[in-house]
C-alpha cells in the first residue's frame, strides 16, 4: 500500500518492524527511491516492577513501590493495582504498605495499566518477617 504528499500516513495491521521505501518525484517527472528504513510500531505493554521494604518486623508490614514501573511513550501508567497473596483486598497505588497477619513467603503481584489501557504484571516472592 503507498501514501502520497508530504506526510502520508498508513496503519499498520500490528505490531512488528516495516521496511518503509520513499520515493520523490520532482516537476520534471523524475524520481529516486529510498529504501530500507526500518520502522517499529508497537504497542508495546507497560513493565510492571517492584520494590518491598520491611516497615514494621512486629506487625509484619511491608512497603510495595511499584515506581520502577513503565509505559512505552507517549503512554503513563495510570493504575497500579496489588495483590499480596494473603487473600486480603487488593491495594491501589504507586506505593503501599500492607499488614500481614503472621511472618511467611507471599506471592505478590502488580499489575499497571498504562493510558492507552494496555496491561502489565509481575510477581514476586516476598518474605515477611
Amino acid at each position: 500500500m503507498s501514501g502520497t504528499g508530504q506526510q502520508p500516513t498508513h496503519k499498520f495491521a500490528k505490531a512488528g518492524s516495516y521496511t518503509v521505501q520513499l520515493t520523490v518525484t520532482d516537476e520534471a517527472g523524475q524520481s529516486n527511491t529510498s529504501s530500507g528504513t526500518n520502522v517499529s510500531v508497537g504497542s508495546s505493554d507497560p513493565t510492571a516492577s517492584f520494590t518491598t521494604s520491611v516497615t514494621n518486623p512486629i506487625t509484619h508490614t511491608m512497603t510495595f513501590d511499584g515506581s520502577g514501573a513503565s509505559a512505552v511513550s507517549p503512554a503513563t501508567i495510570v493504575t497500579y493495582v496489588w495483590a499480596f497473596g494473603d487473600g486480603s483486598p487488593s491495594g491501589a497505588g504507586q506505593t503501599v504498605a500492607h499488614s500481614y497477619v503472621a511472618a511467611g513467603t507471599y506471592t505478590v503481584r502488580l499489575t499497571v495499566t498504562d493510558s492507552l489501557l494496555r496491561i502489565g504484571s509481575t510477581t514476586s516472592i516476598v518474605t515477611v518477617p
